[in-house]
């Protein structure tokens, strides 16, 4: 061919394929993206731009605008703008060089490209290549290069063509490729040389929307609605700016603002929907359902079977669709942009209503077994469908209330219309989750209007355990004793109920009990309701279950069983793949807290109280906060920085609400925290305060009584306090607590023991510590005052029996030392020996007066030394010392 022959070729090509196109708005400047391609024309081995997004993105404009720059700063641009003739590789190759062409006009390689032949014969289109490679390196220093609309070639043989060239390119030439692909063969053989600009750069930043629309009189919610709604996506600010221009600024749509949704619907279905094969078209349907989408689900709503393969290629060809996690068993999500779920619920509506309701269902069934069922009532409820809805949240309602999301599902059915509620099952679920909640009124009004209408023999055995659970737990939130209600069915039929039903009834007739002080039948349904829950490895209910075992131990004084249950719901809720289990997490270390406190071990409790402070903060309901905040003030106390504040809010606000209706021991502890805290400031006025508050909550008997000596005492009236006290803690017959009794005989102790009666002081602790060893309230035997009860036990200490440990612990304690009991105890000639070692007297001495040999004593002597870890008679003194046992 000669080469007149090859210039014809050069001026059939249109001009338009190798000019930027002009006339494109451009509205706002984008210097981010602007300085982001100059970058690439000087940094050392960056030869490739790859301006990667599909329709819409403003990719021509932007490019455009900057080779104009580049233009104007004396880089040599050469533009080409490809399409479906360059899927030839003729064609393609003569509009490059076409392109080239026009961008040295003026220059010496003006003529030399002008003599280049195009050909496919290997030989010449290796000559041809050559050529034009020289040709480019001897344009100048900057030259840029710019193929627009390089996704035309993919699956041509031009595409290989392309390739070849972006590998010959000289280190002088800046390579630009616009495509709506990602071009993924030639970034893998380009990596080291290239950079890009994706959907994510190329979309509006809230301050470049907010240019765009600068003289547009958008109030500023409609601004925020319009850029939350299309994400930045520039088609669709594009057309909104343009419907300003040219209508009224009156909205036609709450959330687009001044863009017209035909326009958009008309754009999307162009541009986007049309461009996308008949799987992919199918796939995406699915988001018209659901706004969230996987592959199994896209399956299962649409009737695929490649959905997974469509969904990954979308997301990364289409940021139409974007990938946004994957969850724990392995399934990846993804979402649709606002404005495209929109136009696809334009589409799903332009389907028979039969093929979008089975849609619908298909969804609701899959959330229901295999994703949220909190989606699945969502989804059931948009319909509007009265038997869908009663029949999903039947399904799906025990769990969400027993896995503590009752209030989000009664949010939901808030939101929507309501009238799709009225089934039998409906209506009851959404009284259980408001009894739950707290909200009695609504669950009165939910009550009264179930009716089992319609209703089988077995869905109306159902019913009526679920009418009789949602009755349990009204009077559980009332401090109603149950003995009244009953499903009008035998226990032994609660078998036949679905699992998460079961464990429900258990665990609410469990608390319910336990709230009315019935401990033993409470435990008998908290330990049903363990057991279902363990073996459906629910850990959720166990975690609730171990809490409520862990009350009823607690209100029956057995704290070492509260710590052990306590612990138990501990690590079966951190085991919960559920979130929602906050507040059985608090209750939890509230209790264990508590427990370790009196146990006497001071550090497990603080952190137990920390936990649970930090996990009640912010709640929406303070009552768990609050009884938080009172353990952990109670467990620190001493080292409170403002103790005075502490004790003042706790006495100014007594009782708390969560003392009220609970179990006698649970409000005689809380009394006792406010006169201790009292006491210890010498606010003698807030512990009256206290005390007549506490009269009306449990009455003058024993438990009053004994706070009220307590009070006497501390004010010096001690008589009067011997007067109240003696009687009642000798009198068997008279109900009390644990606390009472532990904190009575512990003052009648103090109180014999400063009136110079030591044999009736043991005694009298003696029956302080068994009482507290039995219930665990080891801390509560130093309340009538900490320094003459650690006198009283480091005096009788080797004389209490059984309880001589928690003696020492106690003693140990005072002092800062280890709680731990010493090797072996001491017998009572090394105790009397050990009296002596204090003096100055010398072993001889000792062994005369004591009427023992020297070589008895001596043995006697190894033995302390043994026992206390020491090696020395001063230091067996000064470890005695410290330990309180001289």
């Amino acid at each position: 061919m000669a080469a007149g022959s090859g210039t014809t070729r050069i001026r059939h090509t249109p001009g338009n394929k190798i000019r930027p196109p002009t006339g494109l708005a451009r509205l706002v400047d984008r210097p981010r993206l602007i300085d982001a391609l100059t970058a690439g024309l000087t940094a050392p081995g960056q030869t490739f731009m790859l301006v990667s997004a599909p329709a819409g993105y403003g990719k021509t404009a932007l490019v455009s605008q900057w080779a104009a720059r580049a233009t104007a700063d004396r880089v040599t641009t050469a533009w080409c703008t490809l399409d479906a003739d360059d899927r030839d590789p003729c064609v393609f190759w003569e509009s490059a060089l076409a392109a080239a062409t026009r961008a040295a006009e003026g220059t010496a390689e003006e003529s030399a490209l002008r003599e280049l032949e195009s050909s496919m014969e290997p030989r010449l289109h290796s000559d041809f290549l050559a050529g034009f490679t020289r040709s480019l390196e001897r344009l100048g220093d900057r030259v840029a290069l710019v193929f627009d609309d390089t996704h035309v070639l993919e699956g041509s043989p031009s595409e290989d063509e392309f390739v070849r060239l972006l590998r010959l390119v000289p280190p002088n030439v800046y390579v630009v490729v616009v495509t709506r692909s990602t071009l993924l063969d030639q970034r893998t053989r380009l990596t080291n040389r290239l950079r890009e600009l994706t959907a994510d750069s190329l979309s509006f930043t809230r301050a470049e929307t907010d240019e765009l629309f600068d003289d547009a009189r958008l109030d500023g919610d409609r601004m925020e609605s319009l850029f939350a709604s299309t994400e930045g996506w520039p088609a669709a600010l594009s057309l909104a700016r343009l419907s300003v221009e040219r209508t009224e600024p009156t909205p036609l749509d709450e959330r687009l603002g001044p863009l017209d949704p035909r326009v958009l619907y008309d754009y999307l279905q162009q541009e986007v929907y049309g461009d996308l094969c008949p799987t992919d078209q199918a796939t995406v349907l699915a988001a018209a359902v659901c706004p969230l989408i996987t592959a199994d689900l896209a399956d299962a709503v649409c009737g695929t079977h490649d959905s997974a393969a469509s969904l990954r290629r979308l997301a990364r060809s289409n940021p139409m669709l974007h990938r946004v996690s994957t969850d724990r068993v392995g399934r990846t999500w993804y979402r649709t942009l606002p404005l495209f779920a929109a136009f696809l619920r334009e589409k799903a509506a332009e389907l028979p209503d039969d093929s979008l309701q089975a849609m619908v269902e298909r969804a609701v069934e899959w959330h229901s077994e295999h994703g949220d069922p909190l989606i699945a009532v969502g989804l059931a409820l948009d319909a509007e469908d009265s038997d869908l809805v009663d029949r999903v949240i039947r399904r799906t309602g025990y769990r969400l209330v027993g896995d503590g999301y009752a209030t989000d599902l009664l949010a939901l059915v808030a939101s929507s219309s309501g009238s799709s509620v009225g089934g039998p099952f409906s209506n009851l679920v959404l009284a259980w989750a408001s009894s739950v909640t707290g909200d009695l009124g609504r669950a009165d009004d939910a009550v009264a209007r179930a009716r089992p209408a319609g209703l089988s023999v077995d869905d109306l055995f159902e019913w009526d355990w679920l009418l009789y659970l949602v009755q349990v737990h009204i009077a559980l939130a009332r401090g109603e004793r149950i003995d009244g209600l009953s499903s009008g069915w035998a226990d032994d039929t609660l078998l036949g109920l679905p699992d998460p039903l079961r464990i429900a009834v258990h665990l609410a007739r469990g608390l319910a009990e336990t709230r009315v002080g019935v401990f033993a039948r409470a435990r008998e349904e908290l330990d049903a309701s363990r057991a279902i829950a363990e073996n459906l490895g629910d850990h959720r209910a166990q975690a609730m279950s171990a809490v409520g075992l862990a009350v009823t131990a607690l209100a029956s004084s057995d704290l070492r069983g509260s710590l052990r249950h306590a612990e138990t719901a501990i690590a079966a809720a951190r085991r919960s793949p559920s979130q929602n289990t906050t507040e059985a997490l608090a209750i939890a270390h509230i209790l264990a807290g508590w427990s370790d406190y009196q146990l006497l071990d001071v550090t497990a409790a603080n952190e137990h109280a920390t936990d649970a402070a930090r996990l009640t903060a912010g709640q929406p309901t303070d009552q768990f906060s609050l009884e938080a905040r009172h353990t952990l003030i109670g467990v620190t106390f001493d080292s409170l920085p403002d103790k005075r504040r502490a004790a003042q809010e706790y006495a100014t606000n007594w009782p708390p609400h969560y003392v009220l209706n609970a179990p006698t021991s649970v409000v005689v502890s809380s009394l006792q925290l406010g006169i201790r805290m009292s006491l210890t400031l010498g606010e003698h006025r807030w512990s009256e305060r206290l005390l007549d508050r506490a009269r009306h909550l449990i009455g003058e008997g024993h438990d009053w009584n004994v706070a009220y000596a307590q009070l006497l005492y501390a004010t010096g009236r001690t008589a009067a306090a011997r007067g109240i006290l003696t009687p009642l803690v000798h009198d068997g017959h008279t109900p009390r607590t644990a606390v009472s009794d532990v904190i009575g005989w512990s003052l009648e102790a103090v109180l014999e023991h400063e009136s110079g009666n030591p044999y009736r002081a043991h005694s009298a602790m003696c029956r302080a510590l068994e009482r507290a060893d039995d219930t665990g309230f080891l801390a509560e035997i130093e309340r009538p005052g900490a320094a003459t009860v650690r006198a009283i036990l480091a005096a009788g200490l080797h004389r209490f029996g059984s309880d001589d440990e928690a003696a020492f612990a106690i003693v140990a304690r005072g002092r800062g030392a280890s709680t731990q009991f010493p090797s072996g105890h001491l017998t009572t000639r090394e105790r009397e020996l050990l009296a002596e070692l204090r003096t100055l007297r010398t072993i001889g001495e000792i062994s005369a007066d004591m009427l023992l040999s020297i070589n008895t004593v001596k043995t006697h002597m190894r033995g302390i030394y043994r026992k206390l870890g020491v090696n020395s008679r001063r230091s067996a003194v000064a470890e005695a010392e410290r330990l309180g046992l001289m």
